[in-house]
Formats: C-alpha cells, sequence, structure tokens
C-alpha cells in the first residue's frame, strides 16, 4: 500500500460549491452513524495507506461516507478503504456548517495561513550545523543568503515559495521534504531525479513525478530533523544562526529575515 498513488480531489470555494462537494453532504444525515467495526476497519486503512504520516485521529461519523483524518494540523477525508484522499472543506447542507472549519478551530492556530511577524521572537532554535544537508535538495546553489526550508509538495505555501525562488538567485535553499498526505513516493522519486532542483520545480510547476527509482532517502532524514526541531507547520525556515519561523514569506520578508542574522549581507548588496 505504501506509496500508492492517490486520487486528490480539490473542493471549489463556499461560493461555487461543487456537484460532487454537494453529494458527498447531501446524504450525511443517512450515514451519520460508523459503527465500531467500521471505525478499526478505517483506522487501520488509513494508517497503512498513510504510513509515513503520524495520524492522530480518524472519525468516520458524521461525515457522510467519508472519514475525517487529522495528522497534526493538517485535516482531509478519506473513504473508509482509503483507496480515494478528498483534501478541502466538507459542508453539511441541511446545517449549514462548514465541518472542516470546526475541526479546525478545534486544533487551533494553522501557522502556514498566518503572515509571520519579523519582529516577533521565534520559540525554538535548530542547529544549522545537525542539518541532514545530504538529504536537501538545493536550490540556487552559490546564492550567497543561506537557509533551510522544510516543505510538502501538498503544501500550497510551499509552491508558491518554490515559483519564487525561481526570480531569487541570490537565496540558497536547502528544501527537505516532509511527507504530510500521501506525497512520500513523489518525494522519493524527485530525490532520485538526476537533477533534483529541477525536478522539484517541476513537481510544484506540473505535479509531474520524474521516473527515477534509487535507495536514496530524503524523507526519512527530513521527517526526523522536522521532529527534532518543533516543526508547526510547512513551510517551516532555518536561518544559520538556528533561528527557526513557520509560515510562507514572500521573497522581500524572506530576504529581511536572513539578513537580520547578517547585516553585511545588505551592506554587500548596496554597493553593488
Amino acid at each position: 500500500m505504501k506509496g500508492a498513488n492517490v486520487k486528490l480531489i480539490a473542493l471549489v470555494a463556499i461560493g461555487g460549491l461543487s456537484a460532487l462537494a454537494i453529494a458527498l453532504t447531501a446524504s450525511s444525515g443517512a450515514n451519520s452513524k460508523a459503527d465500531a467495526l467500521q471505525y478499526d476497519s478505517a483506522r487501520l486503512a488509513v494508517e497503512t495507506r498513510f504510513a509515513e504520516t503520524a495520524v492522530d485521529e480518524v472519525n468516520c461519523e458524521g461525515f457522510g461516507p467519508l472519514c475525517e483524518v487529522v495528522a497534526g494540523k493538517t485535516v482531509f477525508y478519506v473513504d473508509p478503504e482509503a483507496r480515494h484522499a478528498f483534501i478541502g472543506r466538507v459542508f453539511d447542507l441541511d446545517r449549514k456548517a462548514d465541518l472542516t472549519e470546526a475541526t479546525l478551530e478545534r486544533l487551533g492556530p494553522q501557522p502556514n495561513i498566518v503572515e509571520p511577524d519579523l519582529a516577533a521572537p521565534t520559540n525554538f532554535t535548530a542547529a544549522w550545523d545537525r542539518l541532514p544537508f545530504e538529504a536537501a535538495i538545493v536550490r540556487n546553489e552559490g546564492g550567497r543568503r543561506k537557509v533551510a526550508v522544510f516543505s510538502d509538495l501538498n503544501c500550497g505555501y510551499c509552491r508558491n515559495l518554490s515559483v519564487a525562488l525561481e526570480s531569487a538567485p541570490d537565496i540558497e535553499v536547502h528544501e527537505f521534504l516532509v511527507v504530510q498526505i500521501g506525497s512520500q513516493e513523489a518525494s522519493q522519486a524527485i530525490g532520485c531525479a538526476e537533477d533534483p532542483s529541477t525536478a522539484i520545480a517541476d513537481y510544484f510547476e506540473t505535479r509531474s513525478i520524474p521516473n527515477e527509482v534509487c535507495a536514496r532517502d530524503i524523507v526519512g532524514p527530513a521527517r526526523r530533523a522536522a521532529q527534532a526541531i518543533n516543526m508547526q507547520g510547512t513551510p517551516t525556515f532555518v536561518r544559520q544562526d538556528g533561528a527557526v519561523t513557520s509560515g510562507f514569506r514572500d521573497l522581500e520578508s524572506l530576504r529581511a529575515w536572513i539578513d537580520a542574522a547578517n547585516p553585511n549581507l545588505n551592506l554587500a548588496e548596496a554597493s553593488q
């Protein structure tokens, strides 16, 4: 089961609900109770399918034909056999309630949708020289600004960052792929590609997966390092002085955060 392809279905905004979304929620009343046998079976199916993901909760009650899965602060949905995964929001049309929002509120603020405050202190630090750089994908090699980032292939903000880096040759990024929702196979293939930097950029742009297989493991070391620094969400950045911050940053914000630890970078840039 590990590494099997997962069908991901995106849900459009609430103002334009798709027929699929309506079909999934309209039957919620008839399927509101999941017996213990179904729950145990679904939990096993989820843990088997997403063997590289730490699953915290599986709830099959109240979501129509779906089961809600919580992994950290990530919420997604599967059928009881975990054959299909649904990423998006589930609505109860009878109650006019956003069921996903209720779960997200219970889990607390989502770190990867809040623009970080440059003046805010970080809550934890990391030893730069202890990061598993052999498992990193280097973007813009040779750039005078250095930063590490923990990302996931299914993270929208990580995709935005990837696109932005195409126009930022001054920022050398060591990117660690942390599997969140079924991205194990693609992550490993990117790590095995002849040019991983190009492969990851292509994946974020077109979802193309390299046809490569090798023994290189980029996911395991990245996952262990993410746990060591108490990663709170993706993307998470680590600076050379060990400072850590989570949340999307545009290029201007990212440069300013990197330069805060090395003012000479700004001076050198101003003299050019």
